[in-house]
């Protein structure tokens, strides 16, 4: 393992529970 920084591919994956952790997702 040599990356430090993850992709952005995680990033986009958790971005819309980790900003709204209070609001329900809308994709489940």
């Amino acid at each position: 393992m040599g990356n430090t920084v993850p992709p952005p591919f995680p990033v986009k994956f958790y971005s819309p529970t980790y900003e709204h952790p209070s609001r329900p997702n809308p994709n489940n």
